[in-house]
């Protein structure tokens, strides 16, 4: 139409007049106009770049482990429990390296505080996540997952008191119960799962058997 090709028109003139602006000019006036797709694709690739950094450095251990108790226990105690357990885990992932990941996580079952259900609620997505195939509990989180339908969770169990000789190794006094996650009929096809579930159960047998 002769409106569209006024429009045309202008528009080849202007293209034209920038040509022949100063290279200053016109890399504002390219700013001026591509600003915000450039921001976005920055921003796009900076997420990217964020993501694959995260992936690449987030440790990958063979064994994660969950700890919950009422009562704090010290660090020592925890670099006891881990170097214990390192001395009978595999490599799973193939680096090179036995790595185990245990953090522990206290907080009182007898008043829902705050910290009560933080550590609740981590308690309940580790066990639907099923990444811990071990769990280091005090007596009462014991109970509260060896009861119900938590049970089923659950392939082994092991009183630590019942061998003093790995209780005096770790350098714990006190009620403690080391439980093997059973590996869920989702993770049985998970080569990893496998052979993290096969790390607990090796570590159970060798703890049932401590003699030092």
């Amino acid at each position: 139409t002769y409106r569209g090709g006024i429009m045309d028109r202008d528009a080849r003139e202007a293209k034209a007049m920038t040509k022949e602006l100063p290279v200053k000019d016109r890399m504002a006036n390219f700013w001026y106009y591509k600003k915000w797709w450039i921001i976005g694709i920055a921003a796009a690739l900076i997420v990217v770049a964020i993501t694959v950094f995260e992936i690449v450095n987030t440790p990958q251990y063979d064994l994660y482990v969950g700890y919950y108790s009422e009562t704090a226990v010290s660090d020592e105690t925890v670099n006891r429990i881990k170097e214990t357990m390192l001395d009978f885990a595999n490599d799973v992932n193939d680096d090179g390296v036995v790595t185990i990941s245990l953090t522990p996580m206290i907080a009182s079952r007898e008043e829902e505080s705050d910290e009560f259900v933080a550590v609740q609620t981590r308690l309940m997505s580790e066990l639907d996540s099923g990444d811990n195939m071990i769990f280091i509990v005090d007596k009462p989180y014991r109970d509260y997952l060896m009861s119900g339908n938590n049970a089923d969770c659950f392939d082994y169990e092991l009183d630590l008191n019942t061998n003093p000789v790995i209780m005096e190794k770790i350098g714990y006094s006190g009620d403690l119960y080391l439980l093997v996650k059973s590996l869920y009929e989702r993770e049985s096809g998970d080569f990893k799962k496998r052979a993290s579930h096969n790390n607990a159960v090796t570590i159970y047998e060798a703890f049932s058997n401590f003699s030092g």
